[in-house]
């Protein structure tokens, strides 16, 4: 506990070192948080190398595309020149495929695969939000009410908890944290609101229920994909915590509803 409080502190601090004092290159250390998590998801495969080699290659282009298209200042960029590197990915395992054809090379295609889906869809919102001009408001937000809704579930789920939220996928979840943390997060920021990019100002409740109930669900789908493939913690880069996957399932699945009730808000 005291291992995962204290290397918590550590990250949280570097992190809003880094956005508040040099916020316009937080889209370096997100794309290294990125390059982290695509070498862990090299655990969720076990037999062929070939594949490995090129989920590898495959995720190096995707970084080649998000830091050129980090240049461009456009969404569209952020989704098309990424793609590329997919059509890449299916390509050459066709390929492969002719050589290794058997029951275990499917199996770590659909391991890599779903890995490298999940990785890039998921992690490239907060890479793209990094660079826009409102990017400390937006990611405020964003990490502080996953930060503060993870804190505040698992206390209030030890003191108060009964109802399992998801026996099988998190055991020590319950629908009492869950329901409190959120009420609590929006408590802690509805103070600090100001802080906030505009549509969040206005709409706080609506973007802390939202995307709260995102961030849980991000979590829920790590703990979901991690017990399918007999793989306790992605990593040991962060102590207490696991890997770079195990850390930031929240926030990334966050950041996707995110742009999604911003674009929404806007195009009323």
């Amino acid at each position: 506990m005291i291992t995962r409080a204290v290397s918590g502190l550590i990250l949280v601090s570097a992190m809003l070192s880094i956005l508040i004092f040099f916020s316009d290159k937080f889209f370096l250390f997100w794309g290294a948080v990125m390059s982290i998590a695509y070498f862990e998801g090299l655990k969720f495969s076990r037999y062929s190398r070939g594949l490995r080699l090129i989920y590898l290659v495959s995720a190096l282009l995707w970084m080649l595309s998000l830091f050129g298209a980090s240049f461009m200042d456009s969404l569209a960029h952020f989704v098309a020149l990424p793609l590329l590197s997919l059509f890449v990915f299916l390509t050459a395992s066709i390929f492969l495929y002719e050589g290794e054809h058997d029951f275990y090379f499917f199996y770590d295609f659909c391991g890599l695969f779903s890995t490298f889906i999940y990785i890039s869809m998921f992690y490239t919102p907060i890479f793209y939000l990094a660079t826009r001009p409102d990017a400390v408001e937006i990611l405020l937000f964003l990490f502080g009410l996953m930060w503060i809704q993870d804190t505040l579930a698992y206390f209030f789920g030890k003191a108060f908890g009964k109802r399992k939220l998801a026996v099988s996928l998190s055991p020590k979840k319950t629908w009492e944290g869950s329901i409190l943390g959120l009420i609590g997060a929006y408590l802690c920021l509805w103070p600090l609101q100001m802080l906030f990019e505009l549509q969040v100002q206005n709409y706080l409740l609506l973007f802390v229920i939202l995307v709260g109930i995102a961030g849980q669900v991000g979590d829920l789908l790590e703990s979901f994909y991690k017990r399918n493939f007999g793989v306790k913690d992605s990593g040991s880069i962060l102590p207490g915590h696991g890997g770079v996957l195990d850390r930031f399932d929240s926030v990334t699945a966050g950041s996707i509803v995110y742009l999604a009730l911003n674009a929404f808000l806007r195009a009323l």
